[in-house]
Order: structure tokens, then sequence, then C-alpha cells
């Protein structure tokens, strides 16, 4: 099953860098959350995932006109290489994402490709939070 759904949690979001959205042809579906912990990484944050655990980070949805083009631009931004998952700073992975509404919906997200040691956690799990509250 392919979904045309994407998860972002950190600097992807709106109000901190946007004009991703208009080159990939994104549109906003809504506010949810995935199982996982996130750390703030200096400039940007990272998510880990883990069913095994009760926290959540809390991101957007969007739904991508052309999925192909989308991960052909953000791929580069997160440092993904397809070819090469083991060296990438991050990499692609479908989750379930619970939307506001209770609803679960498929997505695409990017995870953290490297050790979080030494690493923050954002206890809130949601980075814009995090985000206002150092400015």
């Amino acid at each position: 099953m392919e979904t045309n759904l994407l998860f972002v949690y950190g600097t992807l979001m709106k109000e901190h860098r946007e004009d991703w959205q208009r080159r990939v042809g994104a549109h906003f579906v809504g506010c949810g959350r995935i199982t996982g912990k996130l750390y703030d990484l200096g400039g940007f944050p990272g998510a880990v995932i883990s069913s095994g655990h009760r926290c959540h980070i809390r991101g957007e949805v969007y739904r991508l006109d052309d999925v192909n083009l989308a991960f052909e631009i953000l791929d580069e931004y997160e440092e993904f290489e397809p070819s090469n998952p083991a060296r990438s700073l991050f990499v692609r992975k479908r989750i379930s994402v619970r939307m506001e509404d209770g609803k679960s919906k498929e997505a695409w997200v990017y995870v953290y490709n490297r050790r979080v040691k030494g690493s923050n956690l954002i206890h809130s799990g949601d980075y814009r939070r995090r985000a206002s509250a150092t400015r």
C-alpha cells in the first residue's frame, strides 16, 4: 500500500521552513503524533522510533502531490541516501500517525539514523514548543 502522506516534526513544520511545501506540492492535512522519542540535535531535532515506549512526538501531516518529486527534494534535505541508508543522517520510514481526531493514518517520516548519546531529550515531544521556549 503506497502512501502520499508525510509526517514532519521539526524544521519542516509550519513557522520554521515552508518553502518545501510549495516546491513539492505539499498540502497540510492536520496535526498528529507518533510513538517515539524526540532529541534536540542542535539546529534540528531527530526522532527515534520505538513501539516499546510511551513517549510521543508531535507533528504535522502533509499530502504530497508528487511523491517522487517530494522525495527527490526532501531526501537531499534530510541527507538520506536510499541506495546507502547506513551512511544517511536520516532514513525514510512508514509509520502509523495518530491524528488529532483519533484516527490513524499511514505516513512517511524521516527518522534519525545516528546515536543520540549526549543529545538532550525533548520531553514534551513537541519541537515547536521547544523551539519557541529557546527564542
